[in-house]
């Protein structure tokens, strides 16, 4: 021992929160650390204090938050009932200067008590003793895992997955991080542990929840280095002991399935998303056609055609042209072709201006609706075969393989009217 044992450390600084300190995390893999006060959640550095993000929470009594494994990703308590998962590397951009909005939301039945966030470790290598049976187990895994999360190479290439064909704009930015950061087939299998005022839920990598115990009240949750066993503190004097016997043995299958459930899931909020602004972008290319197109409206109802809609009534005077039935039809797009505003060099060029803009709306369409949705039938048919793997009996893939054909058909048939018009 020294003579003096202060010399064994060095405080670094002190610093004073304004409000109460609800709690404090530090990152396991990054120099950050999170803590929460005053119905909000601060990013900080941890050595110099500088301040990455804040996170607004609605949360009235406490802020309460946890880090994955990883440090990739940031579980908080938003609400009584809700929690909502923060990717780290947004949050870290500089260039990202928005409000902070969650990558994934979990709904929970109660109010909230606690959070904890296990995850695999490595095993002790004298006294843990491997069976004949884990180390086969190794092995076989050593070599699926070389052929598993390769999607990327087989599928067409995606807007929001190949930072390389990005454009400049924000919002793509925002996809391609955080579809990065989702966890893989490879990587090391994770819990979430919320513990409610009824029981104790468990979600894989933080997203898919998976089990319920019957635990109310709390207040610490731990789990052991192979997630086999739970210890929950409900009370000061009062522990109880869970075994999970399943998270070591079927390790490997639950790791495929919560990576397949967290991109399916990421799939399905970037075609939600890209829907909406492909629409936004039909829109405003088809705006300057309706414009020119106003005059031929009013020019109808001055003839007395207003009870069919414009498209019926060009469709109409190219098929049957001048006759006695469509006199009032004739007349008025004569009129209206005629005029100065309608002349054919002006005609031509909005018709090459048209078919550019509606090129554009094709290939956005390609990159963020078919793309997305091609790696998910592909991912949908994967999952389905693990679960009819070990639940033959299972009626569940089938009704899934039949959803995502159902919207495969939908996404085609938006791409050929978009190709169409």
């Amino acid at each position: 021992m020294t003579e003096n044992p202060q010399q064994c450390f060095s405080s670094i600084q002190s610093r004073k929160i304004p409000g109460s300190l609800d709690s404090c995390n530090l990152c396991p893999s990054m120099d950050l650390m999170v803590y929460g006060s005053c119905q909000q959640l601060l990013l900080v550095r941890t050595m110099s204090w500088q301040k990455v993000a804040t996170i607004p929470l609605d949360a009235e009594d406490v802020s309460m938050a946890c880090w994955s494994p990883s440090g990739r990703w940031i579980a908080s308590l938003a609400s009584e009932n809700q929690i909502q998962l923060y990717g780290v590397e947004l949050l870290a951009n500089p260039h990202y200067n928005e409000a902070p909005e969650p990558q994934h939301t979990l709904a929970i039945d109660d109010e909230v008590k606690g959070l904890y966030w296990a995850h695999v470790g490595r095993l002790h290598p004298t006294a843990h003793r491997v069976s004949r049976d884990e180390e086969g187990q190794e092995i076989t895994w050593s070599y699926q895992s070389t052929h598993v999360d390769k999607t990327k190479f087989i599928l067409p290439p995606s807007g929001y997955l190949f930072p390389e064909e990005e454009d400049d704009h924000h919002h793509r930015h925002h996809d391609q991080t955080t579809t990065t950061a989702l966890p893989e087939s490879k990587t090391p299998l994770s819990v979430l542990c919320v513990s409610t005022v009824k029981n104790i839920e468990l979600y894989l990598h933080g997203r898919y929840r998976f089990l319920q115990i019957p635990q109310p009240d709390a207040s610490k949750v731990v789990m052991s280095n192979d997630l086999s066993y739970l210890i929950a503190q409900s009370d000061p004097c009062s522990l109880s002991v869970y075994h999970l016997p399943f998270l070591k043995r079927d390790r490997y299958p639950l790791q495929i399935v919560a990576s397949l459930h967290a991109s399916i899931t990421a799939h399905l909020t970037t075609l939600k998303e890209s829907i909406v602004e492909c629409a936004n972008s039909w829109k405003s290319s088809l705006k300057a056609l309706d414009m020119k197109l106003q005059p031929l409206q009013r020019l109808l109802q001055n003839y007395g055609v207003d009870d069919m809609p414009l498209g019926a009534v060009l469709k109409q005077y190219i098929l049957v042209g001048h006759t006695s039935e469509s006199a009032s039809v004739a007349n008025a797009i004569d009129q209206f072709f005629t005029g100065v505003q309608m002349n054919d060099q002006l005609v031509q060029r909005m018709e090459r201006s048209l078919h550019g803009a509606l090129a554009n709306v094709e290939s956005q369409a390609r990159k963020g609706i078919l793309s997305p949705m091609q790696a998910l039938c592909r991912q949908v048919h994967e999952l389905s075969g693990h679960m009819r793997y070990h639940s033959p009996d299972d009626t569940a893939p089938d009704d899934l393989i039949r959803t995502s054909s159902f919207l495969w058909i939908s996404v085609h048939g938006l791409l050929l009217s978009i190709v169409e018009g």
